[in-house]
């Protein structure tokens, strides 16, 4: 059984259309009209439709290891969130080399997004052997982190 993994999907401006096999019961049908008919000022680039991952290049426990890194990120953030609501209360330690002790909030949704893209597609760049050594270790960064702020009494604010 081949494995594909939709990981983005860029048009261009002449038509699209494909079938992408997820497994042996399930698959993804496209077609698209052509876009320049709807706007003729439009200029046509040629674009990747599709991205195909070998399922031997990442394995479940890649995806297991990236779902545990998203989701303390994800609590790290709103831990963060509560530190910039409160700089009268708490200021930033593990991250200030990069957002400051007093971050705002704006600052922290731009840091905290660009390190959610980039996270997985540096683990899916990486050499199969440094792949995993990458997830565990930033994992491990992010968890004294979290339990860190739980213990001093700082709560998730979105």
């Amino acid at each position: 059984m081949k494995t594909f993994i939709l990981a983005f999907v860029l048009f261009s401006s002449s038509a699209f259309s494909g079938e992408m096999v997820l497994s042996e019961n399930y698959s993804i049908t496209v077609n698209l009209a052509d876009s320049a008919a709807l706007d003729n000022s439009f200029s046509p680039q040629p674009v990747p439709s599709f991205v195909y991952v070998d399922p031997n290049r990442w394995t479940t426990t890649n995806t297991v290891l990236e779902v545990a890194f998203i989701t303390l990120l994800v609590i790290d953030y709103g831990q963060t969130s509560t530190v910039a609501q409160h700089p009268e209360l708490y200021k930033e330690s593990v991250s200030a080399w990069a957002i400051g002790e007093h971050p705002s909030q704006e600052t922290v949704n731009t840091y905290f997004s660009i390190i959610a893209i980039a996270h997985p597609i540096i683990a899916y760049y990486l050499p199969t052997e440094w792949r995993k050594a990458f997830q565990y270790v930033t994992i491990g960064e992010k968890i004294p982190a979290v339990v860190g702020n739980a213990t001093i009494g700082i709560r998730m604010s979105f």
